[in-house]
């Protein structure tokens, strides 16, 4: 009520309550909510740099500068969505406040803060869908059925980048048509992305299962293999799967479907989410204890030497008793060895 009044004083025509609750809606979603989030994809961005560099030793300069070059990258990306996010909110909520269309009615979509935040989405998207891709297939690539299930994801991330293109480069230059193509594209967009990200965390996460599953079955008690603690916690394997990137897709998704109003806070959570998830990725390769391609075999391999070396010297007697070491009847008469002797011969 208070909010309505205050417009009819000013002269702008006054708002109904569902629009004030969006306008509200959108102000809480790209102020506080983009602000948070871009805290915590800062603070695992720094992480991951300082990491990198504190272990600069065990990485050669070339990946070690791909690495760092990628985290850099991400965090640029999400620094321009943030600062375009606020501009436009100044824009909108400062200079256009007295203006008797709605918000965001009159802002330019060719503005350079709009072109910034339009193109680092853009990247951000190719970055956090190419993680989802290569994580993929380094956790498939020992699997006979890796040939059979890389091609999938690998097509629908060129589809998607292309779809994506093009949404992004008719926001810029052709705005007068951008809300007529959009309609035909930014679903195509949506399904491509959505089903690229279901399709490898559930594969991805699948197989973490699976191998949770098999090395609980051949854990040692005091084994050195770091496998269910590394590798397969539930944590691990979340962030290993890009699970977050993949629910709030979905979500976001959900919400356009539905037309709710809450679909501007999702369109602010979803470019910072689809950072932070291969930020956290790359947090655990810069710690050593990312999935590899050769984990499952190694760890695999590791398991077996140390089950059938644990107990080497226990041995079963002829009695059907459990001898260790040269206590055991067979250890003595193989210790003795094959009797070389020969019989004496009698004289006649």
């Amino acid at each position: 009520m208070v909010m309505t009044a205050a417009n009819s004083c000013s002269g702008v025509p006054p708002e109904t309550p569902e629009e004030l609750f969006a306008d509200s809606i959108n102000f809480i979603g790209d102020t506080v909510v983009a602000g948070a989030l871009y805290g915590i994809m800062t603070a695992i961005a720094g992480l991951c740099a300082h990491t990198f560099i504190r272990l600069r030793r065990r990485r050669t300069r070339r990946r070690l500068a791909f690495l760092l070059g990628y985290v850099a990258v991400l965090w640029v990306c999400g620094s321009l969505i943030i600062v375009g996010l606020a501009i436009s909110i100044k824009t909108v909520y400062v200079d256009l406040r007295l203006t008797e269309s709605k918000p965001f009615a009159d802002f330019s979509l060719k503005s350079p803060s709009m072109v910034a935040t339009v193109y680092s989405n853009y990247l951000a998207i190719i970055l956090a869908d190419g993680m989802m891709v290569w994580r993929f297939k380094v956790i498939w690539r020992d699997s006979f059925y890796y040939r059979w299930l890389i091609p999938m994801p690998v097509l629908l991330w060129l589809a998607n980048n292309v779809v994506v293109g093009l949404l992004s480069s008719m926001y810029i230059t052709d705005s007068t048509h951008y809300l007529i193509y959009a309609q035909t594209l930014i679903v195509p967009a949506f399904v491509l992305s959505m089903v690229l990200n279901l399709y490898t965390t559930l594969l991805m996460a699948g197989r973490l299962v699976m191998f949770r599953w098999r090395f609980k079955q051949n854990e040692i008690p005091g084994s050195s293999i770091p496998s269910s603690r590394q590798y397969t916690d539930v944590a691990a394997m979340l962030v290993e799967s890009c699970a977050l990137y993949t629910f709030f897709s979905v979500l976001f998704f959900g919400f356009y479907l539905s037309k709710s109003p809450l679909l501007s806070v999702m369109a602010t959570i979803l470019p910072q989410t689809q950072m932070i998830s291969p930020l956290l990725i790359m947090l655990r390769i810069s710690r050593g204890i990312a999935w590899t391609g050769t984990t499952s075999t190694e760890t695999t391999t590791r398991q077996d030497v140390e089950l059938q070396f644990q107990n080497p010297m226990d041995v079963e007697g002829q009695d059907g008793k459990m001898y260790d070491g040269p206590e055991s009847p067979k250890a003595d008469s193989e210790a003795q060895g094959p009797c070389m002797c020969k019989e004496p011969k009698l004289s006649g």
